[in-house]
């Protein structure tokens, strides 16, 4: 059995434990080089992210320049006569490749015992440095929105308007049709979702006809017509047919614009991506156990409600809540709900377990464990679950999505105030 040093290993594990916390790539990229120093059998590292070096310790041992550039992954880069021995470890996650994690080994025997944690390490770090490449795109488009709605509140223009919902969806595509003329404005996220590239669809109703499964289009009219009439929410499920023939399962999200008088001259709204979501579904329905390795790394928060508590949550609740895995069983998951929105939720939950037709999508206010209040949007289905009825949860967070639709339906109270002037 190989042979483990206790202080190193603990400085590996310490290195680990204190990665996602670094401030910006920079700063992980020297506390990173400067741990791995302690490494019997290496003799030098370095982090390389999109091509640019953050770090590198003892600077100069390890010959960059001749490295390749490429963010793919590449095998080990030297002989095995070649000293040092030269390994490159990609800083890889499921969405895309972000650099590497280079190292100069002087004694591979030495160095043997710990390269399975220096691997896991690496993928740590691809993780924190995806984190921080998107809480930088989130600040830019923060930044971004704050100066749109402000010109917005001022001019109202659909442009602007335009722009401010495809800061708002972020991932989400974004359609804008005009009621009068059925011109529907696709941006090229919308049309990405189904493998198209922004010029291969029309700008008309009838993309939106064409790629609908039919067997969902009687249902996505009736919401259309519910929602103009009696001006209910536009909010739905359906199945679009993606470029490849497969099906994509999308959430579609929207509100009509309307008149002096009430009547819909237009309509803005957003198409969510949400087959991940009906996959992780399937997976629970096949094997309980698969479906946790899928909601583990969510991006939504997801739990499973019976009997008023939360029997299964993912980390993303607890991130959200504020409240630890442990405690979230522990509690009434009525708890983590706005009071003036509990009555709400409450009569919700317990329609769906009873098997009564309720809405599947809804929003509510709930309080972290530091008594902060944000702005949810939830998404649950009736399942099994140790043979007695609970629901399926996903749960995300629209508080800025809020906040501006707030300003917006201002902005157009302003405007109109102004064109009865």
């Amino acid at each position: 059995m190989e042979h483990l040093d206790p202080k190193v290993l603990g400085q590996i594990l310490l290195l680990q434990s204190t990665l996602a916390v670094a401030p910006d790539s920079t700063t992980l990229g020297e506390q990173t080089c400067h741990a791995l120093r302690a490494i019997p059998g290496l003799m030098a590292s370095a982090l390389r992210v999109h091509g640019q070096v953050l770090a590198a310790e003892p600077s100069g041992v390890i010959p960059l320049h001749e490295l390749p550039q490429s963010l793919e992954p590449h095998p080990t880069t030297s002989s095995p006569t070649q000293q040092p021995w030269i390994e490159v470890l990609p800083l890889q996650t499921c969405r895309a490749n972000y650099g590497q994690l280079i190292l100069a080994i002087a004694d591979r025997k030495e160095f043997r015992p710990y390269a399975s944690y220096l691997q896991n390490t690496s993928n740590m770090i691809a993780l924190v440095v995806e984190n921080l490449i998107q809480a930088s795109e989130l600040q830019e488009l923060n930044k971004n929105l704050e100066a749109q709605v402000y010109q917005r509140t001022k001019e109202l223009q659909e442009s602007e308007e335009r722009n401010r919902l495809v800061i708002q969806a972020s991932n989400e595509g974004v359609w804008d049709w005009d009621l009068k003329t059925d011109f529907v404005y696709y941006s090229p996220r919308w049309k990405e979702i189904l493998g198209y590239a922004d010029s291969e669809l029309e700008n008309h109703i009838n993309t939106w006809l064409r790629t609908i499964h039919p067997d969902d289009l009687e249902i996505a009219q009736q919401r259309l017509d519910d929602h103009f009439r009696e001006d209910q929410p536009f909010s739905h499920t359906s199945r679009f047919f993606h470029k490849d023939g497969s099906l994509r399962w999308v959430q579609v999200n929207g509100f009509a614009l309307r008149d002096e008088t009430g009547k819909p001259y237009r309509m803005i709204g957003n198409h969510r991506d949400i087959t991940e979501r009906k996959q992780a579904e399937e997976a629970l329905r096949a094997s309980e156990e698969k479906y946790r390795l899928v909601v583990e790394n969510a991006h939504d928060a997801i739990f499973i409600a019976q009997d008023g508590c939360i029997k299964f949550p993912n980390r993303r609740l607890a991130v959200l809540s504020g409240y630890s895995l442990e405690e979230l069983t522990q509690i009434p998951f009525l708890e983590s709900v706005h009071p003036e929105d509990r009555d709400l939720v409450a009569a919700m939950h317990h329609g769906r377990i009873r098997g009564e037709e309720v809405p599947t999508t809804y929003s509510f206010r709930v309080m972290s464990k530091t008594g902060e209040t944000s702005w949810v949007e939830l998404s649950s289905v009736l399942i099994p679950w140790e043979g007695k009825a609970a629901s399926l949860n996903f749960l995300r967070d629209i508080t800025v999505q809020r906040k501006l639709e707030s300003q917006l339906r201002q902005a157009q109270k302003m405007e109109a105030i102004g064109t009865l002037a």
